[in-house]
């Protein structure tokens, strides 16, 4: 005995009355319904956010590409702010390697080979066999990526630089004002020994007898 959920018998429904096809012209997708001719920009209202295929991973977006992740358990690991951050759709995602991966953020090896494993697996589905997955559009959103960290990358390397010698001289003029403050003290230290070194020299001194007197005609 076989048990249909309403929205899967809401799935049947809309997909033998409507067939999805790709407007020449804009180039996005449309759906024509079978009984009136009618065509439509936007899928049936009944379907809710559910995608038209749910099998069909070459036409995620962003949006679904994120809930992709969060099903793969990545959302504790930061890993979804990289997809929002990066526009990265299901196409470009497929259009990634190993490195690019890693670039959106990535971090751990066994969740790169998780993602890559479970989209080739997505695209043994009949519907995305024969997808031109890399088109020359995708491309080029990918190299525009990889340009992107590379520069991102040169800026914080400059910026630790810039920290680094930054460092360098606020600790040099540390040690300077340091010196300085030491020189200072040192300074007073001796011109008070100076003030006290000719009184204590005078102290047995008969002076008196002093030849300085005699000098002077005293």
């Amino acid at each position: 005995m076989y048990v249909f959920s309403i929205n899967q018998i809401f799935f049947a429904l809309i997909h033998s009355r409507f067939e999805r096809v790709i407007n020449p012209i804009s180039g996005n997708f449309v759906y024509r319904n079978l009984v009136t001719g009618v065509t439509l920009t936007k899928k049936n209202f009944l379907l809710g956010r559910e995608p038209w295929d749910p099998e069909d991973i070459s036409h995620w977006d962003v949006k679904v590409v994120t809930i992709y992740f969060r099903r793969l358990g990545f959302k504790k690991y930061g890993y979804l702010v990289g997809v929002e951050r990066y526009n990265v759709d299901c196409p470009l995602l497929l259009a990634f390697e190993n490195t690019d991966l890693k670039n959106m953020g990535i971090t751990k090896s066994i969740h790169i080979q998780k993602t890559i494993i479970d989209l080739s697996k997505r695209m043994i589905h009949n519907n995305n066999k024969n997808h031109p997955i890399h088109k020359h559009e995708t491309l080029i959103r990918r190299d525009r990526f990889r340009r992107h960290h590379q520069m991102m990358s040169a800026a914080e390397t400059l910026q630790r630089m810039f920290r680094r010698r930054n460092a360098q001289l606020m600790a040099a003029r540390l040690r300077r004002v340091i010196e300085i403050q030491k020189a200072k003290e040192m300074e007073v230290e001796k011109r008070l020994k100076g003030v006290g070194w000719w009184p204590e020299l005078c102290e047995n001194v008969d002076v008196a007898s002093h030849p300085t007197r005699k000098n002077f005609g005293i």
